[in-house]
């Protein structure tokens, strides 16, 4: 009979991504950069979590998250 709790916590993962891009505009805007940026950090943990060995990420945590803007034009 299988029990529906988790068998062993694998651990506690700190991780670092930064994101930088000079073409905002072409992603969609800032949402379409955030959207694409967070599926992409989401599909990184998953395969990391498997690669220990784990079946399920139970919980994520954002300790960080900035944004900045150059204004600039780069030609």
């Amino acid at each position: 009979m299988r029990s529906n709790c988790a068998a062993r916590r694998v651990c506690a993962l700190r991780l670092l991504f930064v994101r930088e891009t000079s073409g905002v505009r072409e992603l969609g805007g800032l949402s379409g950069f955030l959207h694409t940026f967070t599926c992409e950090v989401l599909a990184i943990v998953r395969a990391y979590t498997a690669a220990l060995g784990g079946n399920a990420l139970t919980s994520l945590y954002v300790t960080h998250l900035m944004f900045t803007s150059n204004n600039k034009s780069v030609h």
